[in-house]
């Protein structure tokens, strides 16, 4: 059996250091003016600036071509995720619901007290409203499992977790309604977090909810929390910030 091989990142000029990244991680990483998505990804892991790798999901696409797509807006339906009945597209989201909605999965936020406000502030019939109803009507909860508290650290370390609040405002993305299910687009930059990062983004209450599962459900003397088998997720980076917590 060959050795195991630690954390890797194909195309990267050096060996990738996640340590590294979540000790050095900050506002400054981020994409810059809502355009240089290919160079935050290039710098997070130093790729070369000509990288050409293909990120593959239901389509193709490259980092040059994927800030082309950022570079166009909401140019050719790239933002049109909220349609009307009649299949038209609707007016995109506020900056301030958009705010409100990522919000909601801060580390230092109590999902069901911020559910509630998120509700309560919007406008009757608006699409702030029909979102904030479809998210608490999927939220299920049991006593076995009580959601966690906020965290006490401020912030909660988590990369991903920001890149993709950027990447809502950027998109215009503040959440689904019913007639998500039936979206026919995508977007060029999401293969590519898929791929570095994960399909869905590690929350710390999805976090804690893990942790809470993990641990044995009759803790006796020394034993340890039960183990938990990554499979199919990916790269490993919810099994990271697992560690982590």
């Amino acid at each position: 059996m060959p050795p195991r091989r630690g954390p890797y990142c194909e195309g990267s000029k050096s060996a990738f250091d996640p340590d590294l990244l979540f000790a050095t991680w900050g506002d400054d990483c981020l994409p810059q003016n809502n355009y240089d998505f290919g160079f935050t990804i290039i710098k997070i892991f130093n790729l070369s600036p000509t990288d050409n790798y293909v990120y593959r999901a239901l389509g193709e696409t490259t980092l040059r071509q994927a800030q082309a797509a950022i570079d166009a807006g909401s140019k050719n339906g790239l933002h049109a995720w909220y349609l009307d009945e009649e299949g038209n597209e609707m007016p995109p989201p506020t900056p301030a619901d958009i705010t409100a909605y990522t919000n909601l999965f801060a580390s230092t936020t109590t999902l069901q007290t911020a559910l509630t406000g998120f509700l309560a502030n919007a406008k009757k019939a608006s699409l702030r409203a029909s979102i904030a109803a479809h998210l608490s009507s999927n939220l299920l909860t049991t006593p076995a499992l009580p959601l966690p508290k906020k965290s006490k650290h401020h912030p909660h370390t988590n990369p991903y977790l920001d890149i993709w609040t950027w990447a809502c405002h950027n998109l215009a993305w503040a959440g689904p309604v019913p007639a998500t299910a039936r979206t026919t687009i995508s977007h060029h930059a999401l293969p590519i977090l898929y791929h570095h990062f994960g399909c869905a983004v590690p929350t710390h209450l999805a976090l804690q909810l893990l942790a809470q599962l993990a641990q044995p459900a009759r803790p006796c003397g020394s034993q340890s929390a039960r183990p938990i088998l990554d499979i199919g997720s990916g790269n490993g980076y919810w099994t990271y910030c697992l560690r982590r917590l």
